[in-house]
């Protein structure tokens, strides 16, 4: 789904690491809007006890504590070499932990005890930290912090409703690491009439996404577990699951957010199909040889409404190196055997085209439909790829 969770693993992963070089992608950027946040339907990753921890500022008995809260509002200063010393990154953070879920662990242990208003300086690792350091992170597990931890806010636990309106069909269930292909619609208040922020079928295009990746609101990952092909589900988000304190504008803070979600298909890598549609004359072109094509790209078919790209429009073939690498493999694959003046349909799955991150205005695991035609041999040159 295309939205923007609340600062979870990667925000403070891009503020706390980056003078570490570590690698943190900006998930599902799905659509125009980014997206997120971990999955609070993943099991808790165990971590050791930080360092050391200090209470600097101890609270009144009246303040709330955190223990058996659904959610907490943490401030984070985090320092490379001492409290108060050379800062990571942005330095300081405010983010919602949700203990339920496997992101942050270090800090969901040290603010166990800790009351509203509470402050905390630890000294931990990477690993204590994250319990499980990012894929793609360059920061050593063993790289040692200095975190200084505020409980700013606490949040007791609201409703959380999955309702089945329309029975899938089949035997396979979303779980995590499934690649599903889903429609939305977000509202606020209700379901029915409610303000609506956002939908997929209004953007005429479904939505992919990897179930346990962290890249779009916990409550999305929790919920969309178990669905299966066709089924439609309504979820009312509670606000911690969702985006939290955070004002996205058209979101207020503190929003309940009411999805309701079609698991469309799931996704799989998956083999070129290719078809002739013109017959074309005279010498095939094969791997290794340039020729020159034309070509328009679709998201949804071909001649569908969802087209991302086409020479037609721009009057101007690309050359391609047939086999090289210059261009998605589906079309590597695809082009080798036409004939001059030959058209073909190419479908191509994911994993032979732009894989799991796509490259915008493509989607990650996005399926393309192109029509190309061979235009003919082409003098060696400098490529000039596009798919």
């Amino acid at each position: 789904m295309r939205i923007k969770p609340q600062l979870f693993r990667l925000s403070i992963c891009a503020a706390l690491l980056a003078a570490s070089t570590m690698a943190c992608s900006d998930p599902s950027n799905p659509g125009g809007t980014d997206g997120a946040s971990p999955s609070p339907g993943a099991a808790v990753t165990a971590s050791p006890s930080p360092v050391a921890q200090a209470t600097v500022e101890p609270t009144s008995e009246e303040g709330t504590p955190l223990e058996g809260k659904a959610a907490y509002l943490a401030g984070v200063e985090i320092f490379s070499d001492k409290i108060d010393g050379k800062p990571f990154g942005r330095g300081k953070l405010d983010l919602l932990l949700v203990p339920s879920s496997s992101q942050m662990p270090g800090l969901v242990e040290a603010a166990k005890d800790m009351k509203v208003g509470e402050k905390k300086e630890l000294e931990l690792t990477a690993e204590q930290l994250f319990g499980e350091l990012p894929e793609g992170a360059k920061l050593d597990p063993a790289t040692q912090l200095y975190i200084r931890l505020t409980a700013k806010d606490a949040f007791p636990e609201e409703e959380f409703k999955i309702e089945t309106v329309t029975e899938g069909s089949g035997d396979r269930t979303a779980e995590e690491g499934d690649v599903v292909m889903v429609h939305y619609d977000g509202r606020l208040d209700n379901f029915k009439d409610g303000k609506k922020f956002d939908s997929s079928r209004d953007k005429g295009t479904p939505f992919p996404l990897k179930l346990g990746q962290g890249k779009v609101i916990p409550g999305w990952e929790q919920g969309l577990k178990g669905m299966k092909e066709g089924e439609v589900r309504r979820l009312s988000i509670p606000h911690y699951l969702a985006y939290g304190v955070q004002d996205k504008g058209n979101i207020p803070p503190k929003s309940r957010l009411f999805f309701e979600v079609e698991l469309l298909e799931f996704v799989e890598p998956g083999e070129l199909k290719k078809t002739t549609v013109t017959e074309g004359e005279g010498e095939a072109i094969e791997s290794g040889q340039r020729g020159q094509f034309h070509y328009t790209g679709w998201l949804d078919g071909f001649n569908g409404e969802s087209k991302f790209d086409s020479s037609y429009d721009r009057n101007k073939p690309i050359e391609v190196t047939v086999g090289a690498g210059q261009v998605i493999e589906g079309w590597d694959q695809g082009l080798v055997g036409m004939k001059p003046g030959e058209i073909r349909h190419l479908e191509i799955p994911y994993n032979l085209a732009y894989g799991e991150a796509g490259r915008p205005p493509i989607p990650p695991f996005a399926k393309l439909y192109f029509k190309v035609e061979y235009v003919g041999p082409a003098a060696a040159a400098t490529p000039s790829p596009s798919p």
